[in-house]
Parts: structure tokens; C-alpha cells; sequence
């Protein structure tokens, strides 16, 4: 089949592809850390619309490139006990082979990965293969994410609807009670942003879900966007507030079409957060919050990316001093890793602009700011 005759369900467009990167990516972080944790026994992965799998183009979607991740981990890591319970579920029939199940065209190539033993002989993963429809697989994550060991194991869910009407905010807020999930949430924002207006304040044919979506995000008033990525900002952190978590960020996606996606982390773990960074910077080495096909671009609203240095300085002005965990942070909730904070401090301090203390009383190297050192509190302070 000829790409002019593959419909975008055929095939694996770059946009989804830097997605899995994420996606992938993250999981092999999240795995080799939390394998090293002697009290975490097992690890629960759900892609609850899981897709194809492998692709008319012979891409691999999220489906498949999970698998192989945790395969990976495996390998690279043979003596750790950790154990994979991996639940991959989609309804649909397949737009590649109309003639069969998504996920049995998914079970078909994921069965043809061998997976090795414990040193013992028992199986490492565990997997599932189902077909329920979003309501019913979602309750039954949310049932078994509810009854996780909270010192033994964990869980990540990964969310990507075909647009969002099936998934329920509240759904999302159950399935991370207790801080022992995560979530990765894939949504059009390009097409909420668009329609939001006119679904917040007028009932018409097909916007009945985004409105219910928008009157329980933004339920006093819907406020004005400048543009689709305030509107991403806001919904993100609106959404955080809803969900009750502590931490969360946004991976901006921009189609050939230029009709923009969001990949959407929460979490209750601060280190899960600068992970999940970690990746989406990774596949946007400029800006780290997105990507389009003229890499040249970045994602950040006008400014934002260079407007981060006046804001920790602004941060650093509203009150005498900061810590070291301050600033972690402040730059976490921005969307940066430690090495660009200390990058914004190493440039105040080689103006003299930067004060910086050790409680302990102790010399401090010149450049040192332990952000990632919790057994050290530092303090800075902006001179006057």
C-alpha cells in the first residue's frame, strides 16, 4: 500500500512517533530505578488504547514498543527481581487488517518476544490482552491501581484515546488516589482549544463532551487564551488541581497539518516528574515541551523559553532567601531540569548577583548549588 492511499489509523505519523519516544523512553527510566528499590516488588503497566501495534509503514506504536522496553530492562538488568504486570487493551477492530482485532494483531507480534526467567526459573512479566471498551478497562485499572501494596508496588497508565470523550476526569483522579500511579494522558488540544468557547456557552451536536469536560476543568468561568499553548498551559494546570497530584507536565505535538497535541504526565513523585522531563527533553533537546517537523521551532508559547531566567530571578526577589529544594523545585514545575537552573545561578553568581550559603556552615565550591542533594540544605539570596 502507497502512503497517498494509507489513512492516518495505517500509519504511524511523526507525531505519534516522538509520543512513544516519550513514552518509551520514560519507561525505561522508570524501571531501572524503581528495580532498584529492594521493597518494590512489581511494576503494573497499562496501555489502555493500545492501537496497532506494528503499522502499515512498520512503525511501532506504544503497543509494541512498551514490550520491547521492558524486554530491554530485562536484558540490561538480569539479576533484579523486579516483575511486569503489562495489561495492553483496545476494542477496535483493525484499520490495517479490517478482518481482525487491534489487539490480536498486537497479542500476534508481542507473543513473538521472548521475555527471560528470574535466576529462579519464574517469569518476569505477566501479560494481558483485552478488548473492553474505556469505561470498563478503566474501572478495572482503577480497581486494581486501588488495591496496589503501598510500599511494594506501582503503576503507570498510559492514555491514548481516539479524542477524549470516553475518558472521565474523575476516572483520572481515582486512578492516582494513593501516589503510588502515574498517568500519561494524550489529548487534542489543537480541537478543545478551537471549540472551547462555543461548547462552554452553547449546547450544539457533538460538543457535548467537551463541554463536560471544560465545566469541570474551569467550572467558575471559562477564562480567555492567548493562543493554543496558554490554552495548554492553563488546561494542565487546571487538570493538576482537579486530580489532586502534586506535579505534572505537558509534551506539546504539532502535526504535519499543524493541528497541535499535548502528552500529559501527573504524578505524586517529584523524581517521576524530573524523569518524565528528562525524556521529553531528550526528544526536544531546544525546549524540551514539544514536537513539530521544522525542528528549527520550539514549542514553548513566544518567550517562555527565554523569559526562564527573569522568572527565577522574580522567584528568587519574593522572599529573602530560597533553598536548594526551592529551587528544584520551582524549575520542575517550569518544565526545566536542575542543569538549567544552575545554569540561570552560575550566571548570577558570575555577576555577583547570587549570594550562597551552606547551613552547616562549611565552604561551598564555587558553582555548587546541590540541587539534587537533599542532605545538604543551601541557601541563596539576590544581592542588592
Amino acid at each position: 500500500m502507497s502512503k497517498s492511499t494509507q489513512s492516518t489509523r495505517q500509519i504511524l505519523a511523526e507525531h505519534s512517533a516522538a509520543k512513544v519516544n516519550v513514552l518509551t523512553y520514560y519507561l525505561g527510566i522508570y524501571l531501572s530505578i524503581l528495580g532498584k528499590v529492594p521493597a518494590i516488588r512489581r511494576v503494573h503497566l497499562f496501555d489502555l488504547m493500545c492501537g496497532e501495534g506494528e503499522y502499515a509503514d512498520g512503525r511501532q506504536g506504544s503497543a509494541l514498543a512498551g514490550p520491547q522496553q521492558v524486554l530491554r530492562y530485562f536484558t540490561d538488568y538480569p539479576n533484579e527481581s523486579l516483575h511486569v504486570t503489562y495489561i495492553l487493551n483496545d476494542a477496535g477492530m483493525s484499520d490495517i487488517d479490517p478482518s481482525r482485532r487491534k489487539i490480536d494483531r498486537v497479542e500476534e507480534r508481542v507473543s513473538q518476544l521472548v521475555f527471560p526467567a528470574t535466576p529462579d526459573g519464574q517469569p518476569r512479566i505477566t501479560l494481558h490482552y483485552r478488548a473492553l471498551p474505556c469505561d470498563r478497562v478503566m474501572q478495572q485499572a482503577i480497581d486494581r491501581v486501588q488495591r496496589l501494596s503501598a510500599f511494594e508496588e506501582k503503576a503507570l497508565l498510559f492514555i491514548d484515546p481516539w479524542g477524549y470523550k470516553d475518558i472521565r476526569i474523575a476516572d483520572l483522579r481515582a486512578a492516582l488516589v494513593g501516589g503510588q500511579s502515574e498517568v500519561l494522558l494524550f489529548l487534542p488540544t489543537e480541537m478543545m482549544y478551537r471549540f472551547a468557547n462555543k461548547a462552554y456557552h452553547d449546547d450544539f451536536s457533538g460538543g457535548e463532551a467537551l463541554q463536560q469536560w471544560l465545566k469541570e476543568v474551569f467550572p467558575e468561568q471559562l477564562p480567555r487564551f492567548a493562543n493554543v499553548h496558554d490554552f495548554i498551559n492553563q488546561l494542565r494546570h487546571r487538570l493538576q488541581n482537579r486530580l489532586e497530584v502534586p506535579y505534572s507536565s505537558r509534551f506539546t505535538l504539532e502535526t504535519a497539518g499543524h493541528n497541535t497535541y499535548s502528552l500529559f504526565f501527573f504524578t505524586s513523585n517529584r523524581r517521576g516528574l524530573e524523569k518524565m522531563l528528562e525524556a521529553q527533553w531528550m526528544q526536544d533537546p531546544t525546549a524540551g515541551s514539544g514536537h513539530r517537523l521544522e525542528q528549527t521551532f520550539t514549542l514553548f508559547k513566544p518567550g517562555e523559553l527565554e523569559n526562564y531566567p527573569a522568572k527565577l530571578v522574580a522567584y528568587l526577589a519574593a522572599a529573602p532567601s530560597r533553598t536548594n529544594e526551592d529551587l528544584l523545585e520551582f524549575g520542575l514545575a517550569e518544565g526545566f531540569l536542575p542543569k538549567h537552573t544552575n545554569e540561570v545561578l552560575r550566571k548570577l553568581q558570575a555577576t555577583g548577583r547570587l549570594h550562597v550559603s551552606a547551613s552547616d556552615g562549611q565552604n561551598m565550591r564555587k558553582g555548587a548549588f546541590y540541587l539534587n542533594n537533599p542532605d545538604r540544605m543551601v541557601r541563596f539570596s539576590l544581592t542588592s
